[in-house]
């Protein structure tokens, strides 16, 4: 695909490219290269396929722009299967649907800029950002209006993200990921700077799964919860940096008991660390890691600091949240995960098999 393309016989080929990567995706039945450029377009992956599309300059100069185009950037449902590297996705909409709770009927807005439902998506090296979804209405005369995964919705399938970040994107639910009864898999990603009512950086429920490793979370703001939401959820977080401004990660089990372990990762917030809501469930399992916060680091959970290798110390982090000297992360991490040069283990995003990225 080539944004520049102005062939009068488009065929797919590099000679004669279409000019948009809907024609590509319509035409191919196994992989898509796209040229640099702005595509202003929203994709829908076909379930007939499974597709491989490649931006072969890179997310820094292949852009799809949802903006004003009332939808999200990237769709896939039905069964769809796709890899997608190399691009930036931004000002997307959301695909509205609609949601009764407790009688109230609301408008819904899902994924700015991916949708994903029972299918199967790999986003690799690629940006996800600027995708902004409305905000929450009160229901008025029965109809209200709510919105979940301001960068990515996941409801059933798996979604796997490497190299990825996610940054600027707005929910109510999940600033930047929301996720329903799907398998989340981040290696090697940056979720930062966005914002939602609820789960800034990723929201959990009904039983879906996530597994970060390797991954920064840092300065996303929560209205009233923080960095983390996780409903009836499983979360994994291994050499994962986590920083928040207010709480880290919140455990309600309103739709099931709620499964979280720690790994050689760090958890720091100004506030609260882990807050588990007065009667909710978590099974819990927590090794060399810090958790600290300036507040408590520990709500209705029992503290495990000083076995397994548990800290509870300021992690003494740089700018860039990577460790400065005199940490107590460095050397600390487990042993099991040593750092991919021989040394260490440290906690944290550069620490363990995967620290080099």
């Amino acid at each position: 695909m080539d944004a520049n393309a102005n062939s009068d016989t488009p065929d797919g080929t590099f000679q004669k490219a279409f000019k948009t990567i809907s024609e590509g995706l319509a035409a191919a039945t196994e992989c898509v290269r796209v040229r640099q450029g702005t595509y202003r377009e929203l994709l829908t992956a076909s379930p007939a396929h499974v597709l491989d599309v490649f931006g072969v300059d890179g997310a820094q100069y292949t852009t799809v722009d949802g903006t004003g185009l009332g939808g999200s950037v990237l769709s896939a449902t039905r069964g769809a299967s796709m890899t997608l590297t190399g691009f930036t996705l931004t000002g997307g909409g959301g695909t509205e649907g609609h949601q009764n709770v407790d009688g109230d009927n609301f408008d819904t807005y899902n994924g700015g800029a991916v949708y994903l439902v029972a299918s199967t998506l790999d986003i690799k090296d690629s940006v996800i950002t600027a995708n902004v979804l409305p905000g929450y209405l009160t229901p008025s005369a029965g109809v209200g209006r709510n919105s979940f995964g301001g960068g990515i919705f996941a409801s059933g399938g798996k979604l796997t993200l490497e190299g990825v970040t996610i940054t600027s994107n707005y929910a109510v639910n999940g600033g930047a990921i929301q996720a329903s009864a799907a398998n989340l898999e981040a290696t090697h990603v940056t979720i930062k700077q966005n914002s939602a009512v609820y789960g800034p950086a990723l929201g959990l429920d009904t039983s879906a799964t996530a597994t970060l490793t390797n991954t920064l979370v840092a300065e996303n703001t929560g209205t009233v919860s923080g960095g983390i939401s996780v409903t009836g959820a499983t979360l994994s977080l291994i050499n994962t940096t986590f920083q928040d401004a207010y709480e880290g990660i919140m455990l309600d089990d309103a739709y099931g008991v709620n499964h979280v372990s720690l790994d050689s990762s760090i958890l720091w917030s100004s506030q609260s660390g882990i807050w588990e809501i007065d009667g909710s469930s978590t099974v819990f399992d927590a090794k060399y890691s810090d958790v600290y916060a300036g507040n408590e680091a520990w709500i209705g959970l029992t503290d495990p600091t000083g076995t397994n290798g548990m800290l509870s110390q300021d992690p003494g982090l740089h700018f860039d949240y990577t460790l400065a000297d005199g940490s107590p992360c460095i050397d600390s991490g487990d042993p099991a995960l040593r750092d991919a040069d021989g040394s260490g283990p440290e906690m944290g995003a550069w620490g363990g098999p995967g620290s080099i990225w």
